[in-house]
This record gives C-alpha cells, structure tokens and sequence, in this order.
C-alpha cells in the first residue's frame, strides 16, 4: 500500500523560503565583511603609516643634516593638519621631545606626556634600530616608532646621536566612515536582492503558479462532472506534460462514455423490442427464480388467461397452489 504524502502551499511557503534564504545570504554576506572589516582597515593603515614614515624619516634626517630645524617643524605641522595623526613627535636618544606638532610638547620627556609611549618599546627600537608598529584596537589606534639619525659625524658613517618618530596614529576615524560606507554597500546589496526575488517570485508567478492554479481549477471541473474541460497549458516543462498527460486521459474518459451511451441505448431499444414482442403474443412469459422462489417477471396475459392479475401470480405459493397436488413434486 503506497504510504501517503503531504503538501503545503506553493504560493504561501515558497515566497517565506525564498526571502529567508535571501535573507540569510545578506546577513553571512555582510557579517563576513564585518569580520574582515577592521583587520583589513588596520592593515591598510600601517601600510599607509610605513610609507609616510618612511618619507618623513628621510626628509627630517635630511634637513637636520642641513641644520634646517624648522624645516622639521614644518614637515610634522604638514601631517599634523591630519586628523588621524593624534600624536607625531621626534625624541632624542633620552626621551626628550625635540620636535611635535603640537608646540607645548616640546623639551618634555616622551614617557611622562605622551600616551601610548612605551618605555620598554623605545629602547627596543634604539638597540634593534628598525621600525616597530603596534596595535591599541581597544582604542582603534596605531602606535609606531621610526628610528631616526639626527645628527652625524662628517668624517665617519656611524651617527653620533640616534632617536625616534614616535607616532599615534588614529584609525578609528577611517572606522566611523568606512563602516558608514560598507552599510551603503551592504543595504545596496540588499536592495539587489530585493529585486532579484522580486523578479524570480514574477517569473515563479507567471510560470508556475498561474498553470497549477490552471490545473487545479480544471481539475475540479472534470470531477463536477464536466469532462470535456480541457487543460491549455504549453511549453516543455513538467506541467505541460501533466497538461497534456490530463487532456489525453480526459479524451478516453469521453470516448468510454460515448461508448457506453451507444451500448445503453442499444441495450433499451433491445429490451423495448422484446418486451414488445412479450406483451403482444397471447401466450404468458414468466420468469421464476428458483433459488428465491421469487417471480421476476410475470406477463399481463395471466390476467386474461387466468383471471387472477398479475399481483397475485407473482405469489409463489399463490402459484404453488393452481398446481394439481399430483403434479406440484414434479
């Protein structure tokens, strides 16, 4: 016995699977953008610090070189116009700050004034003399020391004095308007897939759901009875060999019934004729069943014949009794 199945309703549960689903793609789309988010903002930051440290390294030891100090004032006034740039200052090989781009910092001791300013990393920075960069993401800032020669014996390589740019380097602000710009991607992305379900629930619409309403409809008009309903669906999909396969099952049903209706009037006009050729002879034809002792037929003649009607000869035991006693075992 084939075990029976369930349904539920194409046009309610489909559209609610389909916007989940779209759903759910947004939100991995855009979580996964997320976490990649502000790692990918802090390494695009520290690239962008390594390279203009980099130039403000060589343009400060240049100018000093020269003994154009205020030339360094003037290259850290420069970026100090950048918001992002909270704190850059030079400091000598003893913590002093020799330069900043805020002028109340200078001659003070870096590890006394400066936030972020790490003793420990300095002093790294002075035995390792090579670029350090650190991470505050709880502050979303970038701290990074540059080694720096300020000054240089003419007749020797080796400097005679050493120190550092120090750096604080605020990527939250990139944060605050990045953020706000992958919102904007994201909510575009959504309206694209907005319209993207919007066209396939269309196209479901047209395609689907208007020739199973079709078939359904036409479906309960052939169990109402009317059979010469016929289904119009066209193409080469599923439904239209369903259309076809029900057409074809309906044009058999008609040809049975148009067959039967020959069979049923052929079968009256027979039983009129030999109820004719019954009723007009003069002799009676009956018919008994002898298993229920019960007269199915009995013809009017018996009337004439006999003078009993009908109603009593159908009587078993009326008609036991015309019979001589001799003759009824036989």
């Amino acid at each position: 016995m084939m075990k029976a199945m369930r349904s539920f309703s194409l046009r309610l549960w489909l559209p609610l699977l389909v916007a989940f689903i779209a759903i759910l793609v947004w939100l991995m789309m855009t979580w996964n953008e997320f976490q990649d988010f502000e790692p990918g903002l802090v390494a695009d930051s520290q690239r962008l610090i390594m390279q203009d440290m980099a130039n403000l390294q060589h343009e400060i030891e240049r100018e000093l070189s020269l003994d154009q100090g205020t030339e360094v004032e003037s290259a850290l006034t420069i970026r100090g116009g950048n918001a992002q740039y909270s704190s850059l200052v030079v400091i000598d090989d003893q913590g002093q700050i020799l330069y900043s781009t805020q002028f109340a910092l200078k001659g003070l001791q870096a590890v006394n004034t400066l936030p972020y300013f790490e003793l420990q990393h300095f002093t790294a920075l002075q035995k390792q003399n090579r670029p350090a960069l650190f991470v505050k993401a709880d502050d979303k800032f970038n701290v990074a020391y540059f080694p720096l020669t300020l000054a240089r014996n003419k007749n020797e390589i080796r400097p005679l004095r050493t120190g550092a740019l120090f750096l604080v380097y605020d990527y939250g602000l990139n944060l605050t308007v990045e953020k706000q710009a992958l919102w904007r991607k994201s909510a575009s992305f959504a309206w694209i897939l907005a319209f993207a379900v919007l066209a396939l629930f269309g196209l479901a619409h047209y395609y689907f759901y208007r020739p199973i309403q079709h078939l359904v409809a036409t479906a309960q008009a052939f169990a109402s009875g009317d059979t010469r309903v016929r289904s119009n669906i066209s193409g080469r999909g599923e439904l239209a060999l369903l259309s076809q396969a029900f057409n074809e099952m309906g044009d058999q049903l008609n040809a049975r019934d148009m067959q039967r209706d020959r069979v049923e009037k052929d079968l009256q006009e027979s039983e009129k004729l030999h109820r004719s050729l019954i009723e007009t002879t003069s002799a009676v034809a009956w018919e008994l069943n002898l298993i229920t002792k019960k007269f199915t037929y009995m013809g009017p003649q018996i009337l004439t014949l006999t003078g009993f009607p009908v109603e009593q000869w159908t009587d078993y035991k009326f008609w036991e009794d015309r019979i001589v006693i001799e003759d009824r075992e036989r």
